[in-house]
């Protein structure tokens, strides 16, 4: 459709109304030239700038290129942005915008360009363009050419659904609840995270503080100088190349500087509530961000007052979400969030059981956006499992633990967190398998 006609559609619509009135506004996003990422972080911000309040995020997307093949894939993703502006003078915002990114004037169509800004619908109104049939069509293929995605950093885009994940547990501690102390140097860390990898594990999570029930409260720079040659050796080491390092701490200046030295995602047990530079320092980092839920500390979780639900799936979920808002409003998108309900933190066995045979309950009690975003799981070597099967062992437990990952998988989760890759790889190729086909 010619840009005069949409435009003419787009300003009927905006008639409707008075110059002072807010609409929402749905704006398609897309970049594959540059730090694509970073190009989104920056429009949204300058959007924010020229009265553009984004309310709500869809998932973010890798896609092939369409008509022009002879490019790279584009990161894609919509947002619904609440301003007073008017169709035109939206219009020439974006454009604004996009020039101030790099985007040339009067470029290739359909081809290469660092950030991309369309009106989708405005007000509900929508631009009624036609578009040619996507390539997938064009080539008669079954399939689109798309996928839901991570921002990795030096990774890339991290594809998080199609198959279920794994993180290995790699514990840099002398006092964890299943494997403190084994870890002693940096070699054996080395070591026992290529174990981990060639098991199956995706994504390997450092931690340098034990957070089992009444664990020592560490320092920042005593969980530093733990983890952070562990984390340098383990980003430099070929063998791990394409394995995601996940820094697991509730400092924010470990995880600043976990990230300078090679981590690429940080995962924080207390959800942002332990130190509250966490938000607006992993905003910054464009790293993604696992939240799970916890009341209090790992010193006062397990307190009758933090274990306490009358429904620990709504509950749970309606918790973490509470943080999630608070998370997104400092800067961290949703499509760089991962929630975990966590198992075994501030709860009882009931409510672990609860949760995992309730975990689409409490994915549907989070915020929208976050109800389709991936979830982690951490069932691994907990207590309540050996509780049950009489024996704190750990093969006991890590066959409990395959079992529960299955569950997880039923119940929507998307990664596993494990010690035992190996079991858990098994355990999750059956479940794949058969959720696959339902």
């Amino acid at each position: 459709m010619p840009l005069v006609t949409t435009l003419s559609s787009l300003a009927k619509a905006y008639r409707r109304y008075s110059t002072s009135t807010l609409r929402d506004v749905v704006i398609a996003v897309g970049s594959n030239q540059g730090k694509t990422f970073s190009n989104f972080t920056a429009a949204l911000g300058l959007l924010k700038k020229h009265s553009c309040q984004v309310v709500r995020y869809s998932r973010l997307y890798e896609t092939a290129p369409a008509y022009v093949l002879d490019q790279p894939p584009f990161l894609n993703a919509a947002v619904v942005v609440r301003t007073s502006l008017s169709p035109e003078s939206l219009l020439t915002t974006l454009k604004n915008v996009e020039a101030s990114l790099g985007r040339q004037a009067g470029g290739q169509r359909w081809g290469p360009r660092p950030i991309d800004l369309d009106i989708v619908f405005y007000h509900g109104a929508g631009t009624n363009g036609r578009a040619p049939p996507c390539r997938a069509q064009q080539r008669g293929q079954g399939k689109v050419d798309i996928r839901c995605v991570l921002p990795m950093g030096k990774l890339g885009c991290w594809a998080w659904q199609g198959r279920s994940h794994i993180m290995g547990i790699l514990n840099i501690t002398p006092d964890s609840f299943s494997d403190g102390g084994q870890i002693t140097s940096v070699q054996q860390a080395v070591q026992q995270a290529r174990r981990l990898a060639e098991d199956g594990a995706d994504m390997l999570d450092v931690g340098g503080q034990s957070t089992r029930p009444g664990a020592a409260f560490l320092s920042a720079e005593d969980e530093l100088e733990r983890v952070l040659p562990v984390i340098r050796a383990l980003a430099s080491d070929e063998a791990l190349t394409g394995v995601a390092i996940s820094i697991d701490t509730f400092h924010a200046r470990v995880a600043s500087e976990a990230v300078a030295a090679g981590a690429h995602l940080v995962n924080d047990v207390s959800g942002g509530t332990m130190d509250p530079h966490m938000y607006s320092v992993v905003a910054d980092l464009e790293v993604p961000y696992i939240m799970m839920h916890m009341r209090g500390s790992p010193a006062t979780m397990q307190q009758p007052k933090n274990t306490a639900y009358r429904d620990a799936c709504t509950e749970v979920g309606a918790e973490l979400g509470h943080r999630i808002q608070n998370a997104v409003a400092a800067g961290i998108q949703p499509w760089r969030i991962i929630t975990d309900p966590g198992i075994g933190f501030s709860k009882q066995a009931a409510e672990n059981f609860r949760l995992i045979a309730g975990l689409r309950r409490f994915r549907y009690a989070l915020p929208a956006p976050m109800q389709h975003m991936p979830m982690l799981v951490g069932p691994s070597r907990k207590r309540f499992l050996g509780d049950l099967l009489g024996s704190q062992d750990n093969a006991v437990r890590d066959r409990a633990t395959a079992v529960a990952a299955s569950l997880c998988i039923a119940g929507s989760a998307n990664i596993i967190r494990a010690h035992n890759a190996a079991i858990v790889r098994e355990a999750l190729a059956v479940a794949d398998a058969t959720y696959q086909q339902s």
